[in-house]
């Protein structure tokens, strides 16, 4: 294919140009059908064999394919629209945290500092929306019971 169409391009009627100028223009169009037949090997089209090439037909599409296709792509959308869901959570979780800090930050600023030591100011617990949490807490604020439904 190369060479047919070098040996058209070089005819002395297709134009004037400097010697030069057409070995780069050889190599270009040799560089273009090698890149095009590679291109139609990676789809199936054609096979290569050295220098035999042989025409395997355009790629089927069935119908059970396209089926397939359509199921994996749902599949994957709804994929994309939990996880978009569970970083929406982290995010209000990391908007939670950082305001808590702010405020530690504020109350050790004013002069509010805990006295004994440092305590933890909070206790995170997650659980599913609609969950229902029951809390007890001893008297003497050492020991928390919860109970999830």
């Amino acid at each position: 294919v190369a060479d047919e169409l070098v040996a058209e391009f070089s005819d002395p009627g297709y134009g004037d140009q400097a010697p030069d100028q057409k070995q780069y223009d050889e190599k270009n169009i040799r560089r273009r059908v090698y890149d095009a037949l590679n291109v139609l090997m990676a789809m199936d089209i054609i096979s290569k064999d050295k220098k035999e090439i042989q025409w395997r037909g355009l790629p089927q599409t069935s119908q059970n394919d396209i089926e397939e296709l359509k199921s994996e792509r749902l599949a994957l959308k709804n994929r994309i629209e939990k996880k978009t869901a569970y970083l929406g959570e982290l995010e209000d979780q990391h908007v939670g945290l950082q305001n808590l800090i702010k405020r530690n930050e504020q109350l050790y600023s004013s002069g509010n500092t805990p006295s004994g030591g440092v305590v933890l100011p909070f206790i995170l617990v997650q659980t599913r929306p609609h969950a229902t949490v029951e809390m007890e807490i001893s008297e003497d604020m050492q020991l928390v019971h919860f109970d999830f439904n």
